[in-house]
């Protein structure tokens, strides 16, 4: 009976047998040009120019399709480029969402001041038009009635702070 470290043994002779049967060059296989160099030679100048481009961008998609050594410093520096770019649009991202923030934080100090400016707005109004005004007194909770002179005084103030608020 034959166990496991036989057969693996096995497969472990034949597959070196098998790789060192086969030269290297056989496993990277050259680059074969589209056009030969005699084609070219009967070409005029400028249908040599066309197929030597043609003939360029081939082999630079062969290369990236079959690299025959991979350039350690240039995958290094793309991947460098990589995160760079990564970074800046992390960057970017977090500069959007500061300025959005800082944009919300100013829509709603506009709303709050159009809302103190409605409110300042409409007690002149309501002061203005007449009628019987009071104020509670803080330390005993009781009604002070306003006097003419004392509604005139508060008009002036809120006028005032209307114009420093929201004019100004």
């Amino acid at each position: 009976m034959i166990d496991r470290r036989t057969i693996f043994l096995g497969l472990a002779v034949f597959a070196g047998i098998a790789l060192a049967s086969f030269p290297a060059t056989s496993l990277a296989a050259e680059y074969q040009p589209m056009f030969s160099p005699d084609f070219l030679r009967r070409l005029d100048p400028e249908s040599r120019e066309r197929f030597a481009a043609l003939e360029a961008e081939n082999r630079r998609r062969w290369e990236n399709r079959n690299p025959q050594a991979p350039d350690p410093q240039e995958a290094l520096s793309a991947h460098e480029q990589t995160q760079l770019a990564l970074r800046r649009i992390e960057e970017s991202r977090a500069l959007a969402a500061a300025r959005e923030r800082r944009d919300a934080r100013a829509e709603s100090n506009r709303a709050k001041r159009k809302a103190q400016c409605d409110r300042i707005a409409a007690e002149i109004e309501s002061m203005k038009g007449g009628g019987v005004f009071y104020e509670e007194n803080p330390a005993t909770g009781e009604r002070v009635y306003l006097g003419e002179l004392d509604v005139r005084k508060r008009v002036n103030t809120l006028e005032k702070r209307y114009k420093e608020s929201c004019l100004g």
